[in-house]
């Protein structure tokens, strides 16, 4: 794979006399202050943030937009929903962004994932139409140099979003997720109304997805643990019906909407002739609510990769002239999930940010390709 270090070689030379410790130092300081209350979104001290880092952008002297898009956020109504096998209550924890009630078979569809460029397919020879797939987090052999992927760390096809829309994309009404006995996923929570489920209003995703928990899966195939390590040790799938009924009711006890902003800085390229090829300089800087009285600032979790995609946008400005052939997309996202997935236009006069709400995956593939990164300090 090609790396953007090149083309970006004259703004890094330049970043080491430009960045300010001190400017980078109060940029984390305003972002994690407790009148922040952790940057989540369509929480309290959200838009105070977003409004800091849209003005931070705007005075780098770089044209910069915004991007609203809607949220919603459902949150379940414990007595009334439920998970069963064969009758039997399950463990779970997430709801959906309307009421719904479903009855149907179930499929385990290993980790969820088809990824041809690895030679690997969940579904392959798997019917799931009307049915409710369950499947790992994660994906084969994660940290394991046998690995099928890349076996020391993660690729995109772990990614809880596109493993639903593979689902979804054949035919699945359903998705139930189990963690990983070879990761270190924390168990599913046990208590629907600690959980909500925050998505896109205009989500082009359609089906629920729940976690449900080890103990749960072990009632539905107490075996279940050598199949993953069936998978993890040949590299090959072992997808396979589970004969049974799986019902899912939820009920949503409040449904909340508002709009979210995304912010997007352009410095432009300087080659005419690549004016359609982008590098992404992405972060999303929302992290966590207020609860049980606890503020958690979200230092890590991203206000410092927001922070560092503030420092390299007034870098790259104030060395426009050494601008690489490329233009450069500068992204802070107002939900993290908005930053993982991007889609572009072919035409170069549709600004980014009217795009990047929409979801990108082998399912819904961009016209135009572009380098990315995403913007995180250690």
């Amino acid at each position: 794979m090609r790396t953007i270090l090149p083309l970006l070689v004259p703004c890094l030379v330049a970043a080491q006399q430009l960045h300010d410790l001190e400017r980078i130092r109060a940029d984390l300081s305003t972002l994690t202050a407790p009148a922040m209350h952790g940057r989540a979104a369509l929480e309290r001290g959200h838009d105070a943030a977003a409004a800091y880092v849209e003005s931070a952008l705007r005075q780098t002297g770089l044209p910069t937009s915004l991007q609203p898009f809607e949220l919603s956020r459902a949150s379940a109504d414990a007595g009334k929903s439920a998970v069963e096998w064969n009758g039997r209550p399950l463990e779970y924890r997430g709801t959906f962004k309307k009421d719904l009630l479903l009855e149907a078979g179930l499929v385990f569809a290993g980790y969820g994932i088809t990824a041809p460029e690895y030679g690997y397919d969940d579904y392959e020879g798997l019917d799931v139409h009307g049915k409710i797939v369950v499947v790992f987090d994660r994906e084969p052999a994660e940290a394991d140099k046998r690995s099928p992927f890349l076996g020391r760390g993660l690729t995109i096809h772990s990614a809880s979003r596109l493993k639903r829309m593979n689902a979804q994309s054949r035919g699945a009404i359903a998705l139930l997720t189990v963690p990983s006995a070879h990761s270190q996923s924390a168990p599913a929570d046990p208590n629907p109304a600690r959980g909500s489920a925050v998505s896109l209003h205009d989500s082009l995703l359609t089906i629920p997805q729940l976690s449900i928990s080890t103990a749960s899966m072990g009632m539905i195939a107490a075996d279940y643990r050598t199949w993953q390590d069936q998978i993890d040790r040949s590299g090959k799938p072992a997808s396979r019906p589970i004969p049974g009924t799986m019902r899912i009711k939820l009920v949503n006890r409040e449904v909340t909407s508002a709009k979210v902003q995304n912010v997007i800085a352009v410095l432009a390229g300087s080659d005419s002739a690549r004016k359609e090829e982008v590098i992404l300089v992405t972060s999303h800087f929302d992290h966590l609510p207020d609860r049980n009285g606890h503020t958690y600032p979200g230092a890590n979790d991203n206000a410092s990769g927001t922070v560092a995609m503030l420092e390299l946008a007034r870098i790259f400005a104030a060395v426009a002239p050494a601008a690489p052939d490329h233009r450069v997309h500068f992204l802070r996202c107002g939900r993290k999930r908005t930053a993982r997935f991007l889609l572009l236009r072919r035409s170069s006069d549709v600004p980014l940010g009217q795009d990047c709400r929409r979801s990108q995956s082998r399912y819904d593939r961009p016209q135009r390709s572009a380098h990315r990164t995403n913007a995180r300090a250690a």
